[in-house]
């Protein structure tokens, strides 16, 4: 039997071909009621920390288990963006929590939850207007598409939906992206990159590039060019610095530069102390490199890994020889960058492929609702965006909304 959340006194009732979580302070209401299950499959249990891999994943051989964290803004309710993976296949089970630890020994993953709110936080009476100009300060940290991407939403999420709860602090209210190059979205075409450059500068949003973050305290970064800057939110997005998960996991291989995960072509993880692949232990996606292979930290580098890995896992059973090694196929890139905008970069395709404004926008919500996995969601996030645009976002949810801290991981046993 399978106990999802053994307490930590109790390790050593562990065995071969389990995994158990150990809940750190506090955890969500969803998992609170897990279930143990029979072990059957020939191949034993794979948990996923993330969520694309175990669409292909054959859920005849492996016990499956899914843990994935949650949206940002609350654009999309949580019916909506959080897939029912249970009713899409009963032999997958599916827990909404993030990770941050994992003991391959003793094969124990770790979860936990926990956010602030920062315009609660500024709007009590006995807030000076120095803290809320801090409280209030958003910094992101990264000018690529996740950071561009995230500012365009938190932007409309503040301007659109908390402007009508909190007016007063309006005023109050900035937001700032830093990056070390010389333009935001400096990956795609140079036209798409100026367009969401004067986009954000209509809209008060500061870009400043060129600027070197040294340090990273609780309340304030120290800049290089500035000193010592506060703030009340920041998101680190640049695609350097990993999640205290990674960082904790010293048994696996590192590269020196981007300090990911070290995989072979295969997608296994490399032993830091041999260099030899763990034989059921993969990696992909943000958290991850393939050695003498660099590829970009994005959605669409860790779909085609997990696209790859799932083709390796079903002819593993099947006793078919393991594919070639893992290539990457450029198709584009796409942000959003608010106010119903986008840009879509399909040169790598096509030479003169590159779009913006309200078109573009259609193209990346229409690729949005593409990648979802059931009909019943496909119905449900045109309805929510309906939704949204004519009521608003849930801002009640963001109270207690995670962050998403790590990305696709993968356990074989």
């Amino acid at each position: 039997m399978l106990n999802l959340f053994k307490a930590a006194t109790r390790p050593a009732t562990l065995r071969t071909h389990e995994f158990s979580f150990l809940p750190l302070g506090r955890h969500f209401s969803q998992v609170s009621n897990l279930k143990t299950k029979t072990l059957g499959k020939s191949q034993g249990r794979v948990i996923i920390l993330g969520y694309q891999l175990f669409r292909k994943l054959n859920k005849k051989d492996y016990d499956v288990t899914v843990v994935s964290p949650s949206t940002a803004v609350g654009t999309l309710e949580f019916r909506a963006i959080v897939e029912p993976i249970r009713g899409y296949s009963k032999e997958v089970d599916y827990h909404q929590a993030w990770v941050d630890g994992i003991d391959v020994n003793r094969q124990v993953i770790q979860c936990t939850s926990n956010m602030d709110d920062s315009f609660e936080y500024a709007a009590q009476p006995n807030v000076t207007e120095a803290e809320k100009s801090a409280k209030l300060h958003f910094a992101v940290v990264g000018g690529g598409p996740t950071g561009v991407e995230f500012s365009s939403e938190l932007y409309d999420f503040i301007s659109e939906d908390l402007s009508r709860l909190y007016p007063e602090l309006m005023d109050y209210t900035r937001m700032t992206v830093y990056d070390v190059g010389s333009s935001i979205l400096n990956s795609f075409d140079s036209k798409l990159s100026d367009y969401a450059t004067k986009k954000f500068n209509r809209r008060g949003i500061q870009i400043k590039t060129g600027t070197h973050v040294e340090r990273v305290e609780k309340d304030y970064l120290d800049i290089k060019e500035e000193g010592k800057v506060p703030y009340g939110m920041l998101v680190w997005s640049t695609g350097l610095m990993q999640n205290p998960l990674v960082e904790s996991l010293q048994h696996m291989a590192k590269d020196q530069k981007s300090h990911r995960i070290m995989t072979n072509s295969k997608l296994q993880v490399l032993n830091s102390d041999t260099n030899e692949p763990y034989p059921n232990v993969y990696a992909l996606g943000d958290c991850a490199t393939i050695e003498d292979y660099d590829l970009p930290a994005t959605a669409q580098v860790a779909n085609q890994k997990a696209i790859y890995l799932s083709k390796v896992l079903n002819n593993q059973i099947k006793g078919k020889p393991t594919e070639e090694g893992f290539s990457f196929k450029n198709m584009g890139s796409m942000a959003y960058i608010g106010s119903w905008k986008a840009v879509v970069d399909m040169t790598p395709v096509h030479k003169n492929a590159a779009e913006s404004g309200f078109f573009a926008w259609l193209f990346w919500r229409s690729a949005y609702m593409s990648m979802s996995v059931s009909v019943r969601n496909k119905m449900l996030i045109p309805m929510y965006w309906l939704l949204t645009f004519a009521c608003g976002r849930d801002g009640s949810s963001i109270l207690h909304l995670p962050m998403c801290r790590y990305s696709s991981f993968c356990c074989v046993t």
